[in-house]
């Protein structure tokens, strides 16, 4: 019995031994980075930023440069890029593809929608709650002074998209934090940053009660506008995954 408590404490204290040297390698490793002038402007000469980035990155098992390179503080709260997302999803080794995205409609017919989606390993075809033009204006990301949804909506729903598929299927990848698009969609908001699936069941039911509302028909005497131009509300078709 002696014996085997002893065997006890010795491994403890290895196990203790290790983790305390592991702890100092990361300070170090810390200290290095913080003198470097190629890391982002909030690590340099700040240690105490690095090692809470080499912490991550060991919980993630990536690269403590790649994270410091995609991890960005918005008012004092980390976040992901989301091209830090999309390569994180596509590194995982957990699909048979990378992230694809199928968009429909057009911003101009306010109609734009995007799913980005994967094959699994066992071939099941995994697809994110659909991101709509719907979603971004009633959620508030198009109308917030200076959002990225008004002069490049195509890019920023693949975005959206892809933060969504990133959510569902590996949210141990991204350790529970935002992206950095999300937390700027947020900023000086009067609403709150609902789930993805119940913005999109809200956005549902409201085109579902649009739809059941009468249907005003035109008078035959007035003018009826000229038919656009195909180019104008072409749909986007299939697309890759934005490097």
């Amino acid at each position: 019995m002696e014996n085997k408590t002893n065997e006890v404490a010795t491994t403890q204290s290895n196990v203790a031994t290790v983790q305390r040297d592991l702890l100092n390698l990361a300070f170090k490793q810390a200290e290095f980075y913080a003198r470097s002038t190629i890391v982002p402007a909030q690590y340099q000469n700040n240690p105490s930023n690095c090692f809470i980035a080499i912490q991550m990155a060991q919980r993630m098992g990536a690269d403590p440069f790649q994270v410091m390179q995609s991890l960005n503080v918005i008012q004092g709260k980390p976040s992901w890029s989301s091209t830090f997302i999309i390569a994180a999803v596509n590194q995982s080794g957990r699909f048979k593809t990378t992230l694809n995205y199928k968009i429909t409609g057009s911003w101009k017919a306010q109609n734009l929608t995007c799913i980005a989606f994967a094959t699994a390993k066992d071939g099941t075809i995994c697809e994110s709650v659909p991101v709509t033009y719907e979603m971004a204006k009633a959620e508030g990301w198009i109308d917030k002074k200076g959002s990225k949804w008004q002069t490049m909506p195509e890019l920023m729903i693949r975005y959206r998209a892809a933060s969504f598929f990133g959510k569902q299927y590996c949210p141990d990848l991204l350790l529970g934090l935002m992206t950095t698009e999300e937390h700027n969609d947020a900023i000086d908001a009067d609403f709150e940053i609902r789930d993805p699936q119940q913005a999109f069941n809200n956005v549902a039911a409201e085109q579902q009660e649009e739809m059941g509302k009468t249907e005003i028909k035109p008078n035959p005497n007035q003018e009826q506008p000229t038919t656009p131009n195909d180019n104008d509300d072409a749909d986007i078709e299939w697309m890759n995954d934005v490097n």
